[in-house]
């Protein structure tokens, strides 16, 4: 799993029975792994999912959208405005 990377232990969901009595047992007696684990998983957090990170790609991605929404033709139609916006929420939300 990249999201874990080597900050913790991937059990196979056909392996689960076997091997987490196994992983378990492991950290248990060796709590240092855990602090280890524990120290890697906070520093990919910090460095990967920053808020000032998210922030800047989601940035980026709303630039990129609005270029592409710009670029494409589009029918006046589609517009709306602000204070249409609650009730057409409320009619999309009728449907679910």
């Amino acid at each position: 799993m990249e999201t874990l990377n080597d900050s913790g232990i991937v059990i196979g969901g056909s392996h689960l029975s076997s091997h987490l009595p196994f992983a378990l047992n492991l950290l248990l007696k060796n709590p240092d792994i855990i602090d280890i684990f524990a120290h890697k998983a906070r520093q990919r957090a910090i460095s990967h999912h920053s808020q000032d990170k998210i922030f800047a790609q989601l940035e980026k991605e709303l630039e990129k959208t609005i270029q592409k929404f710009a670029r494409s033709p589009h029918p006046k139609s589609q517009y709306m405005s602000i204070p249409d916006i609650p009730e057409r929420i409320k009619k999309i939300l009728q449907y679910i």
